[in-house]
Parts: structure tokens; sequence; C-alpha cells
């Protein structure tokens, strides 16, 4: 189910079509409409409008609905697919049964800067075959298995990420009570140090402190068991990210490395061949493009979408990320200044004008 065309009025004008695609580049200069074209295609798409790397809905329903052409009786987003449907938004809702799709850069981003439980997590639930996933979570001993086993999912896969989510909740609120109590023995020490309750808080803390310590040291087994279970499924995501990080002329080479029980390596490398941190904003937009590409892939039947946001890219830069992205198997969108270069066969190209003062 291919997009084809877009008919908008939120680009303060009246409602207008535009020419789009599943590869599609947005292209102009500042204030000139590029993020409310791709609003309006996320409307359409999902019913909200997403801000890059973050979800604001409030904000994003005030901001949109200001968009609309003075005129206009309402606001709406329709997306026209080449086999005669549609996906329809009105007035702060969808509208119809067009299947929903996954907008899922900003999940991306928030994984990137998390923790390595979280990404983990992140990789485990997106890009290994849930039916492989069971088999390898039998793998599970000790208090880990003791612990998933007492979730009431139904299924083995469902009970780890339960668990694991529970562990990190225990985690933070046994460290939240400890400081708490940490807070009330220093009042104490202060203002009454031979107060009778100072003994019973310190045996709190010291409980509170077991029970954080055994959260975590269960998140540290779940990452190593099941990083080294799926060995074989993470080389395969690590190489399905990579294919989307081609070479692009006068850019540094970028890459991710995916080792067992440790933070993923994402990057670029130098020329002696030592991976350092992506060090720009367009370089973290192309690593979160690619794995974004990457769950298309491996998800099959589910409906992606990913939206490269413009982060100062040059003409040259776009044109190269386009090629890199040429194979993905989900909806691909560059947001871009400028766009002089040619685009591989398919792709289309919304090219908007400066607005008028």
């Amino acid at each position: 189910m291919k997009a084809t065309q877009l008919v908008t009025n939120l680009t303060r004008s009246a409602s207008k079509p535009y020419m789009v695609g599943d590869k599609l580049v947005v292209s102009g200069p500042p204030a000139s409409g590029k993020t409310t074209i791709i609003h309006a295609m996320q409307l359409a798409l999902s019913g909200e409008a997403h801000e890059f790397g973050a979800r604001d809905a409030a904000k994003a329903k005030r901001m949109v609905m200001s968009l609309k052409h003075p005129s206009a009786a309402n606001a709406h987003s329709i997306l026209h697919f080449e086999d005669g449907t549609k996906a329809v938004w009105r007035d702060g809702k969808r509208e119809g049964t067009a299947p929903l799709y996954r907008f899922i850069v900003p999940e991306i981003y928030g994984f990137m800067a998390s923790s390595p439980i979280k990404f983990y997590t992140f990789l485990y639930q997106n890009l290994l075959p849930q039916e492989d996933a069971e088999r390898l979570l039998s793998d599970l001993r000790g208090e880990l298995a003791t612990f998933v086993s007492r979730m009431p999912q139904k299924t083995a896969y469902e009970r780890f990420f339960a668990a694991v989510t529970m562990l990190g909740s225990l985690k933070r609120e046994s460290s939240t009570k400890v400081k708490n109590l940490e807070i009330a023995i220093d009042t104490i020490d202060e203002f009454d140090e031979f107060s009778y309750n100072r003994p019973l808080l310190l045996e709190r803390r010291a409980a509170e402190v077991s029970r954080g310590a055994q959260a975590k040291s269960l998140l540290a087994d779940a990452v190593n068991t099941m990083s080294e279970n799926c060995r074989t499924y993470l080389n395969h995501a690590e190489e399905t990210i990579n294919s989307y990080l081609t070479k692009i002329e006068g850019v540094p080479d970028l890459c991710v490395r995916i080792e067992a029980g440790k933070t993923p390596t994402i990057g670029r490398w130098l020329q002696d061949k030592v991976l350092v941190p992506a060090s720009s904003g367009s370089e973290t937009a192309r690593i979160a493009a690619a794995i974004g590409c990457a769950v298309a892939e491996i998800q099959r039947n589910s409906r992606i979408a990913v939206v490269l946001p413009d982060r100062g890219l040059t003409s040259e830069v776009a044109a190269g990320i386009a090629k890199s992205l040429d194979h993905a198997r989900c909806m691909v969108i560059i947001q871009t200044c400028e766009f002089k270069k040619g685009l591989p066969k398919g792709w289309e190209h919304v090219a908007l004008a400066a607005r008028e003062s």
C-alpha cells in the first residue's frame, strides 16, 4: 500500500495537494512548512503529530490546529494510496479504518540516550523473532528464572519483559527510598541526636539498599543471559543496521557495534579505525534512521515510518542518505533545507518555497 498524494490545509493555505510517496524528500528554506507537511502525514497515518525526539501531545495539538487556513471550516489531512484507499485525519481525530503507522524515530532517540537494559529490551522486542525468543528464555536460571516465572503474562517472552520493567521500577523505587531515609537520618542527627527513630530508619535504609542491589543484580543477569543467548540475532541486527549506513563521500563512516551486556557502541570511524560516539545531530539522525529501517526489515508485517529530521543536511548528504535507505521496507521521509541532487528511482520530492512575509 504505497502513498501517492497528500491533501491538507495545515500549511496556512487553502486545501492543497502534494505528490508524495513511501520514499520522500521534503525540502525548503527555514519556515517554509517542511515540518508541517510531515506532521500532516503523521496525523493521517497515526493520529498524532510528534516532535522529533520527544512527544508532546498537547503542544502538538495546539500547534496543528493553529496551522489551518483561517477561512477553513475544519483542519484536515488526507493521505491517498495507490490502491484507492485513504487515511483521513480531521479536527483532531483519525477517521476510517486505515492501518496505523508507527513513527519509530522518537522511540529510538530515547533508547540511544538510555541504559544498556533499556537498549537490549528495545532490541529484543523489535529485532528478535518472538518464537525464538521463547526458546532462548527457557535457559534462564536461578533467582531470575524464579522472578520471571511469577509474572502473570501468558508467554515467556511477555513475562520476561514484564519482569525487566518491574525490576527497573524496584531499583528506582529503592534508590528514592534510600535517599529519603538518608535525609530523615540527617535531620534527626541535626536536631535530635538521641532520637529513638534513628535505629529504625537505619534498618529500613539497609533493607532498601539490599532490595535495590538485588534488583540491579537481576537486571544485569537479564542483560547478560539474553545478550549471550541471542548472539546470533544480535549479530544479524548489527549487520542489518549497518547496511543502511553505507558510505557517503565527504562524510565520516558511521557504524553500530553491539557487544553482549554492554552499552551499544554507536558512532563514527576515525582514520585509525577507532569508533567514537556520534558527535553531531546529523550523525545521530542517520543512525536512528538506520535502526528504524532495520526494525522494519525484520518485522516485515508491521507498518513503520522513519522520518529523518533536518539536522543541517547538505544536498549532497541528503542524496547520499536517500541512496543508503532506498532498499528500506518502510516509509522513509528525509527533511532538508536544500536538495539539488538526483534521487534514486521511485522517490518523490516536495520542494517548498520561502513563505511570503
